[in-house]
This record gives structure tokens, sequence and C-alpha cells, in this order.
């Protein structure tokens, strides 16, 4: 009789894990010039934006203050509405960030529109371009 192998829990949960698909390729996205495109992801950034402390603002433009109060307030919140809740200083560089930062965010802005109908875009364009 062969011997029974015994997998490792780890092994098991893997195993069941549902695998996470690749996306295809990003299609072109030159619907957009560079101006248009830095348009958008200012006013992305302006509609998501960067949260600091006030005592470390560095760029008024870039960064919007919040209390010390306000922050902890946050930090109560996700410590208690998240099952592993982030650590301050995790908070704190989350808060900070730009979404424009992050590669993922405007690639993923980027593979959005360029689903979006001819239509919808070209408007979108005309008001990227009147805005810039």
């Amino acid at each position: 009789m062969a011997p029974q192998v015994v997998k490792t829990a780890a092994e098991q949960v893997t195993r069941l894990m549902p695998l996470v698909p690749e996306l295809p390729d990003l299609p072109p996205t030159d619907f957009f010039n560079e101006t248009q495109w830095a348009v958008l992801f200012a006013l992305m950034d302006a509609t998501l934006p960067a949260l600091t402390l006030e005592s470390e603002v560095r760029d008024e433009h870039k960064q919007s203050a919040i209390s010390e109060a306000q922050f902890r307030d946050a930090l109560a919140l996700a410590r208690g509405q998240m099952v592993e809740p982030p650590s301050e200083e995790l908070l704190k560089k989350y808060l900070e960030d730009m979404p424009s930062s992050y590669p993922g965010f405007v690639v993923g802005i980027k593979r959005t529109l360029a689903n979006v109908p001819d239509a919808g875009r070209k408007q979108l364009g005309a008001v990227l371009y009147a805005l810039s």
C-alpha cells in the first residue's frame, strides 16, 4: 500500500483560493493627449486630496490639512470597522497619498475610459481641453 501524503493546512487553503485572472494589456489611450491626461489626474487628485496633519502640511496646493482630532477619529473609525485595521503610521501614509501617484490607479482610470463609448470620451476630452 502506498503511503498517504498529508498536505499542510496552508497547501489545502491555497488549493481552495480562487485564481486572480490577469488583465489584458492596456488598450490604446491616445484618445487624450498628455495635457488632457494631466488635467484629468489633477482633477482626480483635487477630488481625492492628500490629507495631512495640520502641523505637517508642506504644500497647501497639494495637501489638505486635517486636525489631530480628525485623524484620531479616522483611526478610531478604522479600528472599529476593520478586522485588521491599519497601524497609525500606515493610516497616516494612506491619507497623505495622492491617487495619481499610484500606477495602478492611473492604469485603472485609463482602462476604464478606454471602454467608454467614443462620444463620451470626446465630450470629456473637450472639457479637459477647455480646462487646460
